[in-house]
């Protein structure tokens, strides 16, 4: 099989890194990838349309297409797709929208009775202003897409002010004209990710995630700063629970709206005082979510996928998992997720240990590999690391391919993962490897993986 992986992230270098040793797949490549993929597999450039990306995916005979970025699918690839019958991992644009518009998310959570913090989407500026003036504060508010008046406030008359600067907002291709007015949603965040075919889900294990940028979930909001995850334990007893209160709930919910979804399964939660409340819904396996997780699948990812796409994982069984527990750190540019500089040379990756893999995000490197159309042949690329097995090491692959000029093109820059048999253990393991990285003007939490939750 000749496979396509779309974006540029950390989870884009996992799912990379996870698919490269698949015994199905023939042909790997990605689209635009990063320094991180460059080392495994060809990038290609990117696309100024999702119907451009794929007919050259069938011009250059792509069977399958798996987005590592929901993005993609929210902006309809799937649909693109479908007149070329390339199969994508991933639902249509009018399923995928939950993830890309906050107004659709909260009004298809409330409809539908799904946990999630009190609140509402609210489509005219005088209703928002009534339920502002009525609700407790601090209040949370949230246009559509990300702009500066995003966030809690505390004082009513500043609350007012922004939701005026909310309907002013400039209209954006794809997102709605409105605000979401709610309560903050307080407590760690958790993500949980499962494979379905719209009728089966398939649980994968429960990651905590680290959302603030400085220790102790303080100072700014700043996704992707680190996750770990255990086989067991507290995490484990969430996983489930969310797993039968949160993603059977929404799959349920789907069907009954007629929304079409197979491939990835995912929510992040806030793990609040009243209970889990749902953040938002995805597509796909987050960034870093799919760096810990996916090096503790002892399963080839592809078939799954395909199982899913094929509306047969009833004939799956269960997922296999090493019993470990997995931490990643990521380290950022001093100044993220604000103002920073890009162009950082990345040097260390060789010096890591083996099994321990720094996922980069949106990384450069000149001399990795380049997509030439059908001159790519995956047999012959495997033969540079005869031997290695899926668990391949960043710093096997820099020495092999004798590239040094890899550089941050990002604020969050690579998530150093490590395993091994306790959290405090992968912890020490992931912190004595990120601290062989020599990464210009950069910093990291360190605190990820201290405690279970």
């Amino acid at each position: 099989m000749k496979v396509l992986v779309l974006g540029n992230n950390g989870a884009a270098h996992a799912y990379v890194w996870k698919l490269f040793n698949s015994q199905r797949i023939d042909s790997l490549a990605t689209v635009p990838g990063n320094g991180g993929t460059s080392l495994l597999v060809p990038n290609a450039e990117p696309f100024e349309s999702m119907a451009e990306l794929a007919k050259w995916a069938y011009d250059e005979h792509f069977q399958v297409i798996v987005p590592a970025e929901g993005s993609y699918l929210s902006n309809g690839l799937a649909d693109a797709a479908l007149m070329y019958k390339i199969p994508v991992c991933g639902p249509p644009k009018q399923a995928a929208v939950l993830e890309r518009s906050r107004l659709w998310l909260k009004e298809f959570l409330n409809r539908h009775q799904i946990p999630t913090s009190t609140g509402r989407a609210l489509g005219d500026l005088a209703t928002a202003e009534r339920y502002v003036a009525s609700q407790p504060l601090p209040i949370m508010l949230w246009g559509d897409y990300p702009s500066e008046y995003d966030g809690a406030y505390t004082d009513r008359a500043e609350a007012l002010a922004a939701l005026a600067g909310i309907f002013a907002l400039p209209p954006r291709p794809g997102h709605y004209r409105g605000v979401v007015i709610e309560q903050p949603a307080l407590g760690p965040t958790v993500a949980l990710s499962a494979l379905t075919d719209g009728t089966t889900l398939i649980p994968m294990q429960a990651v905590r995630m680290y959302d603030r940028l400085e220790d102790n979930d303080q100072g700014w909001a700043a996704e992707g700063m680190g996750a770990h995850t255990t086989p067991s334990g507290l995490l484990k007893q969430i996983g489930d629970y969310l797993s039968a209160t949160i993603l059977e709930p929404i799959r349920a919910a789907l069907l009954r709206d007629k929304l079409p979804w197979w491939g990835i399964l995912g929510v992040d939660c806030a793990i609040t005082a009243r209970g889990p409340q749902v953040l938002r819904i995805r597509t796909t396996l987050s960034d870093p979510e799919a760096q810990v997780i996916l090096p503790l699948l002892e399963d080839d990812l592809f078939p799954l996928l395909v199982a899913a796409n094929n509306r047969s994982l009833l004939n799956v069984p269960a997922l296999r998992w090493r019993a470990e527990a997995s931490v990643g750190v990521t380290m950022v540019a001093t100044g993220y997720p604000h103002s920073f500089s890009t162009g950082m040379a990345i040097d260390g990756i060789a010096e890591l240990e083996p099994g321990v893999v720094a996922f980069q995000n949106e990384t450069s490197n000149p001399n990795g590999l380049r997509y030439v159309s059908e001159e790519m042949h995956m047999p012959e690329k495997r033969s540079l690391f005869s031997g290695v097995s899926s668990a391949l090491s960043d710093a096997i692959l820099v020495r092999s391919m004798g590239s040094n000029h890899l550089a941050s093109q990002a604020g969050r820059i690579v998530t150093v993962t490590a395993q091994a048999a306790t959290l405090a253990e992968a912890h020490a393991k992931a912190y004595r490897n990120l601290k062989r990285l020599r990464i210009g003007s950069s910093t990291y939490r360190n605190d990820i993986g201290l405690r279970e939750l």
